[in-house]
């Protein structure tokens, strides 16, 4: 669990692709859509109405969250949902496919190992297999990113600027439109039931990468 103490740097963990992964190191990211996991009691129907609130508290020590009502809560208190992520001032660290040489001191969590290598670098000589970004442990991790904003919205609202901001198109092309969002955004939400069609609601987190 992340420390409560606000006047302390507080670190989460996020998974990022190999496509992912280069559009950060590459600066063309600076935004990802996470979605936002409603409480199970309210999965079966209604519509829901969020509204961000920068004086909630979360009940988790953490000073913003996202209040959430059901249609079918008439006069009833509202839900309060603390962003899992982490709010402006806060750090992410990537987790990502990785690789590790075997029978190694680095293996057991030395932060200077210098043998650590990525999938996305596209490497396909290193004598290991890969290990899942999951596994990733911090020490390993090469990226860091600053949250600088975020905000509650249905998937569908994205813009073509934000679709930019999330690395998928490149912004000199003419012409531009959601569908590769989509694309990507199916490919890896839409088998969990949460796809392009659905419209879910997200967590819009935009970001900086630290300098090394």
């Amino acid at each position: 669990m992340p420390t409560t103490d606000r006047d302390a740097l507080i670190e989460h963990p996020i998974i990022f692709n190999g496509e992912m992964v280069r559009a950060i190191l590459g600066g063309r990211k600076t935004q990802t859509g996470r979605v936002i996991k409603l409480p199970e009691h309210d999965l079966l129907g209604g519509e829901y109405r969020l509204e961000w609130d920068d004086d909630a508290d979360c009940g988790d020590g953490t000073y913003r969250g996202c209040l959430l009502w059901h249609c079918d809560q008439k006069g009833g208190d509202p839900e309060v949902l603390g962003c899992p992520f982490g709010y402006p001032g806060d750090r992410l660290w990537v987790r990502e496919t990785f690789s590790l040489p075997l029978l190694e001191p680095c293996y057991r969590g030395e932060r200077d190992c210098p043998q650590v290598v990525y999938a996305a670098d596209g490497h396909t000589d290193w004598p290991t297999r890969n290990r899942p970004s999951i596994h990733m442990p911090r020490w390993a991790s090469r990226i860091d990113l600053e949250i600088t904003d975020v905000r509650v919205e249905r998937v569908q609202e994205i813009s073509l600027d934000d679709c930019v901001a999330e690395g998928v198109i490149d912004p000199r092309c003419a012409g531009r439109s959601t569908a590769n969002f989509a694309a990507l955004w199916d490919s890896i939400n839409a088998k969990r039931g949460f796809g392009w069609e659905a419209n879910p609601w997200v967590w819009v987190i935009e970001f900086r990468k630290e300098k090394p």
